[in-house]
Formats: C-alpha cells, sequence, structure tokens
C-alpha cells in the first residue's frame, strides 16, 4: 500500500500561507484598521474589529494565481442601530480605504474590498451590537441587517480541532484541490463545514483525506445539505442548482476513485500521479520514490471500496 503521507505533508507547506506573509497582512490590516477607526471616530462612532474566515482559522491557502482573500469584521457597539443608511456606511469604509492603495476598493453588498498590488484583498465587513444581543449584526446593502456570527462559527470549528492540526490541513488539501479545479466547486466554508462535520482522523494525512471524502460523499448521497452549524443555520446548498450540484458530486467520485486506486499503489511512483490529477501541480510528484516496502506491500487494504475501478 503506498504511503504518500510525507508528500501530503509537503503538500500541505506549500499551499499553506507562510509566516513572513501573515506578518505582512498583519501590518497591512494594522495600518487599514487605523484609517477606518479614525473615519467612524469623525462620525462620532468607536469601532472594534475582530479577524475572521479563513485567515483567523488558520486554514487560509495562497491559491494558484495569488488571489487570496482576507476578512476583517468591523463593529460598531452602540445601543441602538446607526441611523445613517447602510450604503452611508459603506461609504465611509470606501473613503477610509481609498488611498490605501493603488486601487480603489470595491463597494460589494456585504463588504467592501480593499485590493492590493500581489492580488490579495481585504474584505472589511461591518457589523452592528448592541450590548444585550446574542449575535452581531451585518450591515448587507441589499438585505439590509442580517443576524450573523462569524466568531460563533470559528468557536464552532475550533471546538473540532485536533492537536495534531490534521483537521486544518485536510481543510486546506479541499481547498486546494477547489482551486485547481476553480468553476462550479463549492466554497471555503463549505468545505470547511463538510471536513469537519465528517472527519476520519489517520494518523497518515492520505488516508484521512481519503476516509473523509468518502464519508462527505456518503452523506451528500443521503441528502445533499450542508448546513451552517451556527448563525444563521442557512443550507449552503440552497442555490445550487442541479446541474452543479451534479458537477460536484461527479468532481468528487472521480477523486474519491483515484484516492482508492492511489493507496492500493505499492510505491510513491506509481500512487503519486493519481493524487496529482486532482490537486494540480503543486503536489510534490517530484519526490514520489519508487522503492517498495515490502510489509507494507503485502497489506490488505481493507478500507478501500472493493468495486474501485480505475481512476
Amino acid at each position: 500500500m503506498a504511503d504518500c503521507d510525507n508528500l501530503f505533508k509537503e503538500f500541505n507547506e506549500r499551499i499553506k500561507l507562510s509566516q513572513p506573509k501573515r506578518k505582512s497582512l498583519r501590518t497591512s490590516r494594522d495600518s487599514l484598521r487605523g484609517k477606518v477607526r479614525e473615519k467612524f471616530k469623525d462620525k462620532s462612532y468607536d469601532v472594534r474589529f475582530c479577524w475572521q474566515g479563513s485567515f483567523a482559522m488558520n486554514t487560509i491557502i495562497t491559491p494558484k494565481d495569488g488571489d487570496y482573500d482576507i476578512d476583517d469584521g468591523i463593529y460598531i457597539q452602540t445601543d441602538s442601530k446607526p441611523e445613517e443608511s447602510i450604503a452611508t456606511l459603506h461609504r465611509w469604509i470606501v473613503e477610509a480605504a481609498e488611498n490605501h492603495t493603488n486601487q480603489s476598493p470595491t463597494d460589494k453588498n456585504p463588504c467592501v474590498r480593499v485590493h492590493f498590488a500581489d492580488g490579495h484583498h481585504i474584505d472589511l465587513v461591518l457589523y452592528h451590537m448592541k450590548e444585550s444581543d446574542e449575535h452581531p449584526q451585518l450591515a448587507h446593502k441589499r438585505d439590509g441587517w442580517v443576524v450573523g456570527d462569524p466568531k460563533e462559527f470559528m468557536d464552532w470549528f475550533n471546538a473540532r480541532c485536533d492537536d495534531s492540526g490534521q483537521l486544518k490541513r485536510i481543510v486546506r488539501y479541499f481547498k486546494a484541490w477547489a482551486d485547481d479545479l476553480r468553476g462550479d466547486m463549492p466554497s471555503g466554508l463549505i468545505f470547511t463545514i463538510l471536513a469537519a462535520k465528517n472527519m476520519m482522523p489517520n494518523e497518515r494525512d492520505d488516508i484521512a483525506f481519503l476516509e473523509t471524502m468518502k464519508s462527505i460523499q456518503d452523506s451528500l448521497n443521503r441528502s445533499f445539505v450542508c448546513y451552517r452549524p451556527t448563525t444563521p443555520n442557512e443550507d449552503l446548498f440552497t442555490d445550487y442548482s442541479e446541474t452543479r450540484k451534479n458537477y460536484f458530486l461527479d468532481r468528487l467520485d472521480s477523486f474519491v476513485r483515484s484516492g482508492e486506486q492511489a493507496l492500493g499503489e505499492v510505491n510513491q511512483k506509481d500512487a503519486c500521479p493519481k493524487w496529482k490529477r486532482h490537486f494540480g501541480k503543486r503536489f510534490p510528484c517530484e519526490l514520489a520514490e519508487d522503492s517498495i516496502d515490502d510489509a507494507k506491500s503485502f497489506e490488505s487494504p481493507a478500507f478501500i471500496r472493493s468495486d474501485a475501478r480505475s481512476a
């Protein structure tokens, strides 16, 4: 049975955000926060900030085109909602960030996006929260004030993380797969939820990833839903057309079959192309070895489905 655990671990190093880059982003974030804070202070509002999303949870990857996104929450804490319209509040953020980079910010419905020269962007998401509120409300230009709680989601995810960091690596592997395919693949949020709910730990990442994929596949074949486990608890697959649903399920089935075949090989050289077919060029097949571990070559991979066909 081909053991590609070390190749998966190297792949994780290639796709995750480096520490120097994280430090650079924090510096950029702090400077941007200062401008937003001053703008709202001029309007008689004090705001606080909180990282959210994949950067905060340390599941972020560097996409193959370098266009990754960071989310930063801006919180207004007053006894009542601001009297200004949400469009006005968004405009203040745009004005604060206007000269922060060479490109003008984009005012989107749920956030204001600040673009950076290296290809990444920071989404500034505005919330209001009274001290008596259990959950904050997001300032959405189209939908108004919408209940949402990114911190609650981060707490839910972190409670499921293991000390070895395997769940976070598994989430990164799913995101890297989706990043390579692009198109109609699910969002990073969906993959984070599916992986956390269906995680199948193993001392080897290649086995853990395959078994988690199979668990997700079984779950979606029973019921194609992905409920956000925290407020507002909506099904994130609600807007999926039958075509998009089938596209994802077909890609998932193909990857499962490739993974089963990869684990059935006797060495890394033969197994690696089956993983790389789905993960893309960054998967480190150049490090794969063609040696055979005699003990492992006679193991019976009982976890591999008996109906596995060629990938």
